[in-house]
């Protein structure tokens, strides 16, 4: 067993705090966004697109260290989702490369191996594991939406493709578009997705750690005289969910 909670959480950081850090930065990112040609002919206010691509590799990141988390903490999470997953497997080699870490990294090397691409797989995932999921209907089809965007940044520069405009289509938009003119996305985009993430994001990491007490109890991690309840440490900084916080998307509405 590890001396410490942290040990349980990739890099050392609860999946939660390190995505409400990644989210902080990605707005102050936004501050300074515009830029132009020498003359001043053309204006590119390129900032809010690179900072919502790299919100959505982050939320990905943050569910994938969250299953690793939760599995690397409780074997009865992760036997569930064995039980579910028999087709689910670890390499050899890459159990050699943890040795004497393997007791508290085997959910990470198992999330490794998973796919979370989409918020339906996200859920699936979940469910397996904890036999709950982050997104309601209604949020998976939002997630979805963000993901059709940012794939759209990602694989065609931004351009709106045809089959972007079928998937999208909006009174704002028309065929005139369709390989002519690009995506929009703003600063309040990313100040919109960030919020919609986060609250996503925090509502399910308060549920992983209730749901994990219900399955395993108060455990605690014994490490010389000290004694730790494991599972509320997935909170990570535990004022993370007093109200009286404020985040930066509060002083940017």
């Amino acid at each position: 067993m590890p001396d410490h909670p942290f040990e349980f959480f990739d890099g050392g950081v609860s999946p939660i705090e390190a995505f409400r850090t990644d989210c902080d930065a990605l707005l102050a990112l936004q501050e300074a966004s515009a830029f132009g040609g020498d003359d001043a002919s053309f204006l590119i206010v390129a900032t809010p697109p690179i900072a919502f691509v790299s919100l959505m590799a982050f939320v990905e990141g943050f569910f994938k260290s969250t299953f690793g988390a939760i599995a690397n903490m409780s074997p009865t999470a992760l036997a569930q989702f064995v039980e579910k997953r028999r087709d689910v497997s670890v390499p050899l080699d890459d159990l050699l490369l943890l040795r004497d870490r393997l007791e508290h990294r085997i959910g990470s090397l198992t999330a490794e191996r998973l796919d979370f691409g989409s918020a339906k797989k996200i859920n699936a995932n979940f469910l397996d594991l904890l036999s709950i999921s982050p997104f309601s209907t209604a949020d998976v089809q939002t997630y979805e939406s963000a993901l059709s965007l940012r794939n759209q940044l990602v694989h065609h520069g931004g351009i709106i493709t045809a089959k972007y405009f079928r998937q999208q289509r909006s009174s704002e938009a028309t065929t005139a578009d369709i390989y002519w003119s690009s995506v929009e996305v703003t600063q309040r985009t990313v100040i919109d997705a960030i919020t919609f993430l986060l609250a996503i994001a925090m509502k399910f990491t308060e549920e992983s750690v209730n749901r994990l007490t219900e399955l395993e109890g108060e455990k605690m991690l014994e490490s010389g005289s000290d004694r730790y309840p494991i599972f509320k440490y997935l909170r990570g900084d535990f004022s993370i969910f007093d109200p009286r916080r404020k985040f930066r998307t509060e002083i940017q509405k």
